[in-house]
C-alpha cells in the first residue's frame, strides 16, 4: 500500500513539473512578444531605430523574465519547485 501511495505522489509530483514548465514556457513566449512591442513602440515615438537594438531587447527581455519567473516560482507549491 505504501508503494502505491509513493507512486501516486511521484506522479503527482511529475504533472505538477510538467504544468510549471508548461507556465514557464507560456510566459517566456508572451515576454518575449512583449519586448519586442515595447521596443519597436519606443522606437516609434522616438522616429528611429535604436542603435544597439539587440542589447536593449535583451535588457528588457531579461529584466521582465527575471521578475516574471520570481513570481511564478513563489506561486508554484515547494514541493513541486525542488
Amino acid at each position: 500500500m505504501a508503494g502505491l501511495i509513493r507512486a501516486r505522489d511521484r506522479v503527482s509530483s511529475l504533472k505538477g513539473i510538467a504544468m510549471a514548465a508548461v507556465y514557464y514556457t507560456i510566459t517566456g513566449i508572451v515576454l518575449y512578444l512583449l519586448a519586442d512591442w515595447i521596443l519597436r513602440s519606443a522606437e516609434a515615438r522616438a522616429g528611429r531605430i535604436f542603435g544597439h537594438r539587440t542589447l536593449i531587447f535583451f535588457a528588457l527581455l531579461l529584466s521582465m523574465a527575471l521578475v516574471t519567473f520570481a513570481v511564478i516560482r513563489s506561486l508554484v507549491p515547494p514541493e513541486i519547485a525542488n
